[in-house]
This record gives structure tokens, sequence and C-alpha cells, in this order.
């Protein structure tokens, strides 16, 4: 976390994205007026209002974020005396910066202490430096600082904190049973914290292989690891865990180090699919032997390093698929430019919903793709950054082989 002259919350009162038609990536717009909430630092006692310059991105780093009537932590850069944002923006929604807003609160009641903080998370890898699919509580996260041990247990969202007493070099350690223990170097420069990602491995596996009905092992199988445990479920539209395909050589797969839980196989995960990478127009199916979604089997991981292996899947039968044209324009007839169309099909009879969306972007005035033609299919047409359409636009249509040609006209 840098440190930076000005930080306050402001709501944007003029300027910004203010219609919906207008794409945050290609916007025009170069400034915003904020009525000044809160302060932290760098602005003069009864500042009400802000004004600031925003720069064109012209579809590079970001989409300018400001909009009219929304709340943002702004930390603005400073310019021959006037403040200013992009093209790779700083300001945040405070919806979407919880986090980062009340830590800032705490630390400029304090702004002597120091923090380096992060989440816990399992990893595919012990190198893998992301944040990670699944948080780990319960983890301890500790480093020394002047004799005196100084730790921090990971809450359900996997973060932790750990206050230390000034900058300098750290040496932060992690355990948390069924993982091995990590260790790595944080460096806290001229700065209130240091953010620091734990990527934590367990040294279980599960493997297997796909075969067709008649034994013979399939090589283009998606296979997915549904977890039972935790915020997600294995009703989710999609894998929760991870998805991996095949080794093209044997047919056979192998998910490394899967956190400790209980989980659910599954060819296809994501329903059957023409379109797109290594297409496979079957069903979806469980381990074991091809069941359906009633009758798959658990797997538990109980400890760190077990390895399970023969948990094979027959793949599903094959799906008929259906073309579908969709059009969408302004009812003026100018063109949308910034929408995202969301396909549902209703579950199989194996239970697994079929889902796709379909981004689009400048200079379309129509998509075209295919869906399974088992199942009833729902559309629905939203804008990209969540803005309000005024109404919704959705469509519903039966199973069948016939194409469907559908036009969204937004009244707006």
């Amino acid at each position: 976390m840098a440190t930076l002259p000005v930080v306050f919350i402001g709501n944007v009162v003029a300027g910004g994205v203010g219609s919906i038609r207008e794409d945050p990536w290609f916007s025009s717009s170069r400034s915003v007026r904020f009525e000044v909430i809160e302060v932290f630092r760098g602005l003069a006692p009864g500042t009400k209002f802000v004004d600031m310059e925003t720069m064109p991105t012209l579809g590079m780093c970001s989409p300018n974020p400001y909009r009219p009537g929304r709340t943002y932590l702004v930390t603005p850069g400073v310019r021959e005396g006037r403040f200013f944002d992009g093209s790779c923006f700083s300001g945040r929604d405070v919806e979407d910066a919880k986090d980062s807003v009340e830590f800032l609160r705490r630390h400029f009641r304090n702004p002597s202490r120091f923090h380096i903080r992060g989440r816990v998370g399992a990893a595919e890898r012990e190198d893998f430096d992301l944040d990670e699919d699944k948080p780990l509580s319960g983890a301890v996260v500790s480093t020394v600082a002047g004799g005196r041990v100084i730790s921090s247990t990971t809450d359900a969202q996997g973060r932790y904190e750990l206050a230390v007493p000034t900058p300098g070099q750290y040496l932060v350690q992690s355990r948390l049973n069924g993982y091995r223990n990590t260790s790595a170097t944080v460096r806290l420069r001229n700065a209130p914290c240091a953010n620091h990602t734990v990527a934590m491995v367990s040294g279980s596996s599960i493997s297997g292989k796909v075969v067709d009905a008649n034994g013979q092992l399939v090589r283009h199988a998606q296979v997915g690891l549904f977890a039972l445990d935790g915020p997600s479920t294995a009703d989710s539209v999609r894998a929760w865990y991870r998805t991996e395909f095949p080794d093209r050589s044997d047919g056979r797969f192998r998910f490394e180090n899967v956190p400790l839980g209980r989980y659910i196989l599954a060819v296809n995960p994501m329903g059957p699919r023409i379109d797109g990478y290594d297409p496979f127009p079957f069903e979806s199916t469980y381990h074991p032997t091809g069941s359906d979604r009633a009758n798959a089997k658990n797997i538990e991981i109980d400890r760190g390093g077990l390895q399970l292996t023969g948990k094979d899947i027959v793949a599903g039968a094959p799906v008929d698929f259906r073309n579908v044209t969709l059009k969408y324009r302004f009812a003026d007839g100018a063109p949308i430019t910034s929408a995202v169309v969301d396909v549902i099909g209703d579950a199989s009879p194996g239970g697994v919903q079929w889902s796709d969306g379909q981004s689009i972007y400048r200079g379309q005035s129509e998509v075209r793709f295919r869906v399974p033609a088992n199942r009833t299919i729902r559309m629905s047409l939203r804008d990209r950054y969540g803005r309000d359409l005024g109404k919704r636009y959705e469509s519903t249509h039966a199973p069948g082989t016939a194409p469907i040609f559908q036009e969204f006209i937004v009244e707006h």
C-alpha cells in the first residue's frame, strides 16, 4: 500500500460516466466532482467538494469507474496543482473496497502503527502467488519483532493482519493442520502496510480416468472437482474448486494439492459444449460409473498427503444443439456497446444447470451461438458494469431443435 498525499471518500455529484449508452472503457469524460463524505488525509478542514480531472482511456488499462450518485474511495494524484486520476484509475467504489476502507479507518486513528496483511488460501502449487480459489480459515500466521512473536489467525475469508512496530524486513510463517508450513520474507518500506498472500498446499491428490460406455478412454472431456464444504456447493453453475482436462496421451486426470474437505467429481461439469476450446457435446455425469447428480459419491480428503486413485467416471450421452441469433439495440437504433447476455439452460435429468455468457462489444449488432436442444433456455440482457437498464430484458425458449431468433430493444 503506497503512501498517498490525499485520501478521502466522496460521492459523485457531477461528471463521470453519466449515460447508460457510454462505454466506460471509451469514456470521453474529463472531470468529476465529489461531495466529500470522509477525509483520511490531505484535504483542508471543512472541504465540502473536490474537483478532479480524469483521463480518457481509449480502451486501454482500465475503464473509468466514476458514476453519478456512487461513492468512492479516492486517492488522486496531483499535476500542475490539480487533482487527477487515470488512465489506470485508482478510485474504488466503496461497496467493492469495504476491507480497504475499514483498514484505512483503523490506520488513520493510529497512523504510527504498521501492518503486514493479506490472505491465506489453498494452492495448486507452492509458488502460486495470486489470490486462491479456496480461502483457509484457522491458519496461524506469525512473525518475530524485537524478540516477540506476533501472530494472527485467519478468518472465514482467509484474512490475517500482523501489527508490527516499525518498517523493515520480516520472516512471515504460516501453519495449518493438513497443509505444509510456509515461510517468506516480507519487506515493509515507507508505507503503513505490506500485502502478502500466502499459498498453502496439502500434498493430497485425486486421480482417475474418463471412459465411454464401451470402456474406451476419452481424451477431450473436462473434469470438474466440486466442493461440498464452504460458501459454494455442488449445485453451483460452475465447478467451485477446479477443472482440468485429462492428459491427452492416456485420458487420465489428476488434481494435485486438493484442500481438505468433501468433493464430488464430474465429467463436463459446466454442461455439454459444442463451441469454444475442446468442444464436448455430451451430458454431464458423476463418479462413480456415470452417475447422475443425485447418486454421485462423495470423496473426502481428511488429511494432508492423501493420494486417492481410481476415481474413474463414464462420460455421458451425446446432446443435440440448436442455433441462436440474438440482436440488440436501443429504441432509437443506437448500438449497445457494453452489455452481457446471460444464457441459462434448465437443469438436465443429471442435475447440471447449463450456462453461457455472450459479451457485447463495440461494432457488434448481434451475437450467434449454440445451445443444448434438450433444455428450456432463458436469455437476459444486462449492463456489463451493473448500471440499471430501467427494466428486465429476458426471454424464455422451450426445448426443441428449431433455431432461436431473439431481439432485445432497450428503451432507455
